[in-house]
């Protein structure tokens, strides 16, 4: 072939690098692409191997440049297309291969092969250099241990054809790059870039389609395979068509010294998987919060996440998942992790008594029980404590947000606890009168209503006089101890738990708010006269905490705000961030996000986030149940995390010690 006159093979004989192989029944001739036959006429292609040789290939070649009864060399006879297609063009076969898969294939070493006659064409399409290994044979090119093993052998191959191909005829080599084996990057990879002085590590963010066809080709052949139930095949598809990856950079590292990234790696610099040594960079914090296995797309790392539970406990924590991605198994893991550290108290409101474990393992089986307080209305296990409030512990303020009162109810409700202290309900339920105030009598009896549907009080009246009986935990006699035993169970270092199960939505957030308004009431008089160092942070578990942090009122709220000055914070799990005020969700500095489908949740979670996280919309969407990112103001990047499950992590705790104990250093 005379390579300085290229234009007369594609002028004449219509030889194109068109990589869209189209039949007569489809386009007008001439018409500037590779046109072939109807497929009907030919074998079907073998999906055995990559880059399969289909049978357009010999057809185009073997017709344009032989003619009937010429020889025709196929020198890597693979599968046998070759053969078929001579044999349909009438052509005299010679075929051979190392491995052959069909019997009429020679076989025989190509680089040594005699095919006993000159030939007309060669037909050439050698592996590529470690794509697949076609054999175990040493001698099969897909088999050389380097590139220059592999140039070395081909040479051999050349040089063997050269010896028996008549003057003035063809060799056909199908050829293309090299193409290393492929690994898939999944989303929330992370991946690291060696530069000269520096490590960066980075994320990948989004996938798409990338391809060197251009798109009309490729929406033509998807029409004419929809359309015309065509068997069209792109030639070395998996060469021209490939996947893009989008990275975004996290960290640099340097002498285990990290720093946010501020350039770009070099143009063409290698990536690679993290591997366990690239995070000698992670250290183990003073006042250690488990949070997860490190996690890189799907990969599972055995280096454990930790932050400072003083600094994260005290910003508050948010939760946000759909149902059924790990919400509950989370939380079960934080609190088995922190009974028995000094550093914090947790009190759970449990709207599903699922974290004790009554009917199975729980907290209850923690090896520092003695830690763990349970309090429940029904049926108590054998050292927990029966739930009852006594009413005279209630204070108006802590019906803030928990039901709706007017102007004049709730002045009516701070004048009775102004005039009679704790005995200001029993006042308001007697409709005993304050001497030189004057309410009307309907703002008196619909405030004694509410307040009696709300404590599960009944009024009975006899001759022996006026008496309230209790059916729910608040109660006249009982319960005289429970909110300050609570109290000081929190300052102790405890984790209480609440079980709520079996009470109206209000009730549970009445006790919530009486228990949360006292402790932080206590801490706030403890600022004041300098005691507050030595008490540990004070951390509430709100679930549904848009019902309570969507009112302004409430004492939820107040902590959401101010809660950190005074040692107090919230682990608020909810479905639906988006019904939480902006300015509260800003507040909530630490964010452990699982699975959430839908696009307003996310976004909500994104424009609040403590990392930039705009190109991670498809990552969250992505995140199995269990999986999740932690973005926070004490992590430089949004950690990608796998949540173990909660029974295999507890019993793991209480049978080993822990290996792998680290934090995101400088992270604050």
């Amino acid at each position: 072939m005379n390579f300085k006159n290229w234009k007369y093979y594609l002028q004449e004989e219509k030889i194109t690098t068109d990589a869209l192989w189209l039949s007569y029944d489809t386009v007008r001739k001439n018409d500037g692409k590779f046109v072939i036959p109807r497929r009907d006429y030919l074998p079907s292609p073998s999906s055995e191997f990559h880059g399969v040789w289909i049978a357009e290939i010999p057809y185009q070649f073997i017709s344009r440049f032989t003619e009937e009864n010429d020889v025709v060399w196929s020198c890597f006879g693979g599968s046998g297309v070759d053969y078929e297609v001579a044999r349909y063009l009438k052509r005299e076969i010679i075929i051979n291969d190392i491995a052959p898969k069909q019997p009429y294939i020679i076989q025989a070493d190509t680089r040594f092969f005699n095919p006993q006659k000159p030939v007309d064409l060669i037909l050439c399409h050698p592996p590529y250099y470690n794509i697949v290994r076609f054999s175990d044979l040493e001698a099969d090119g897909s088999n050389q241990k380097s590139l220059r093993d592999f140039v070395l052998w081909f040479y051999e191959v050349a040089s063997n054809l050269d010896r028996y191909l008549k003057n003035d005829k063809f060799i056909v080599l199908a050829c293309g790059n090299i193409y290393l084996n492929s690994e898939e990057v999944e989303l929330g990879e992370i991946l690291i870039c060696e530069q000269a002085r520096e490590k960066i590590l980075l994320q990948s963010f989004d996938s798409s389609y990338g391809s060197q066809i251009e798109q009309k080709n490729i929406e033509l052949a998807s029409g004419l395979s929809l359309e015309k139930n065509s068997n069209l095949e792109f030639i070395e598809s998996e060469l021209r068509n490939y996947n893009i990856t989008a990275l975004k950079p996290l960290l640099c590292i340097s002498d285990n010294n990290i720093s946010s990234c501020k350039t770009l790696p070099e143009f063409f610099s290698d990536v690679r998987e993290i591997e366990e040594s690239d995070l000698n960079f992670l250290s183990r914090p003073n006042n250690p919060l488990f949070l997860g296995n490190l996690r890189s797309g799907s990969r599972v790392f055995n280096t454990e996440i930790f932050v400072d539970g003083v600094e994260v406990l005290t910003h508050h924590i948010l939760i946000p998942a759909t149902t059924g991605r790990g919400k509950s198994n989370l939380v079960k893991c934080i609190l088995w992790d922190l009974t028995g550290k000094d550093y914090c108290s947790v009190l759970v409101l449990d709207p599903h008594d699922e974290y004790y474990g009554r009917n199975g393992f729980g907290l209850k089986d923690h090896p520092q029980r003695n830690k763990i307080y349970y309090y429940t209305t029904k049926n108590p296990l054998p050292g927990s404590q029966t739930l009852k409030i006594n009413i005279k512990h209630l204070k108006p303020w802590h019906f803030n947000g928990v039901i709706l009162l007017s102007d004049p109810q709730q002045q009516a409700m701070y004048l009775y606890y102004q005039r009679f202290g704790e005995n200001w309900i029993r006042k308001i339920l007697e409709q005993t009168l304050i001497e030189g105030v004057k309410f009307d009598q309907a703002t008196l009896d619909v405030l004694k209503r509410k307040l009696l549907t709300l404590l599960g009080l009944e009024e009975k009246i006899s001759n022996q006089g006026r008496e309230f009986l209790s059916y729910s935990v608040f109660d006249f006699e009982f319960g005289q101890n429970t909110i300050p035993e609570i109290i000081n169970h929190l300052e102790s270092s405890s984790i209480v738990i609440i079980d709520t199960s079996s009470l109206v939505g209000n009730i549970e957030v009445l006790i919530g708010s009486v228990i949360s308004s006292e402790i932080l009431r206590k801490y706030q008089l403890m600022k004041m006269s300098g005691q507050l160092n030595n008490k540990p942070v004070v951390s509430i578990v709100l679930e549904e905490a848009p019902r309570v942090l969507s009112n302004e009122d409430s004492v939820f709220s107040t902590i959401a705000r101010e809660g950190r000055k005074f040692k107090i914070g919230l682990i608020a799990i909810t479905q639906l961030p988006s019904l939480i005020p902006r300015q509260i969700l800003a507040n909530m500095n630490t964010k452990i996000i699982l699975g959430i489908e839908m696009a307003p949740e996310r976004q909500a979670i994104i424009d609040s986030a403590s990392q930039d996280l705009s190109d991670f919309s498809r990552n969250i969407a992505a995140l199995d149940k269990g999986e999740a990112i932690i973005t926070s103001n004490f992590t430089k990047f949004a950690v990608p995390v796998k949540i173990p499950l909660f029974e295999d992590y507890a019993k793991n705790r209480r049978n080993t010690k822990k290996l792998y104990n680290v934090k995101i250093e400088g992270m604050g």
